[in-house]
Parts: structure tokens; sequence; C-alpha cells
């Protein structure tokens, strides 16, 4: 399972990449991640596997906060259960680009530049 609380990541720039993000994905589930060019979207995912800055809010994968995780093990132990946890098949994901979110089998997860 994924767990997502009030995620913000702001970068040593001063770049608010994600503020306020709330998500959560039971193990199976479905979900796309879609917006525009510099909406976060790379930024949720390298949070997810702890390789973004987080200033608030948690990411939990499986239960697991995932800044508990020091090192290169972050990205050795989070990956696996990451991809696990989004698994798809060649025709899931084509169902996704053809119509899944409107027969309601997916949710999406729109990421926007409101910042």
């Amino acid at each position: 399972m994924l767990e997502i609380k009030e995620l913000s990541v702001k970068y040593e720039s001063g770049k608010l990449a994600l503020k306020d993000v709330n998500l959560s994905v039971e193990e199976g589930e479905k979900v796309a991640v879609v917006g525009p060019n510099g909406s976060g979207k790379s930024t949720l995912i390298k949070a997810v596997t702890g390789l973004a800055p987080i200033t608030h809010g948690v990411v939990r994968v499986f239960g697991s906060d995932v800044r508990t995780i020091r090192g290169e093990t972050r990205v050795s132990v989070n990956l696996p259960e990451v991809y696990r946890l989004f698994s798809a098949s060649v025709k899931e994901l084509i169902e996704v680009f053809f119509g899944a979110q409107r027969r309601g089998q997916i949710r999406v997860l729109e990421l926007g530049r409101t910042l």
C-alpha cells in the first residue's frame, strides 16, 4: 500500500515542486499520475522512493516511512515495493490510454502548476 499525506517537496534551489499532495493507493489498485511538464510527476516518484527532499508530510510504502531508510538501501529497498505496487501488464497500460478511466477502473491524480 502507498500512503501520501500532505506531501510537500522543496529543492535546495528553493523551488517548491509539490505542495500538500494526498494519495492513498491499495495494493492492486490502478492510479495514473498525469500532468504537464514541470508539474511534479517525477518528483512524486522520487519522494515515494525516498530520493526527493520531503519538507512536509509523510510517504509510507507498505507501512514504512521512506525517510526511515538511509543511504543507498533507500532505493534498493523501496523500488521493488513500488514496482510491485504499480506493476501493470501491457494490456492494462493500453487500457489506461484507451478509456479505462471512463469505465471507472483507474483513478487519476492530476498534478498541476498551481504553486
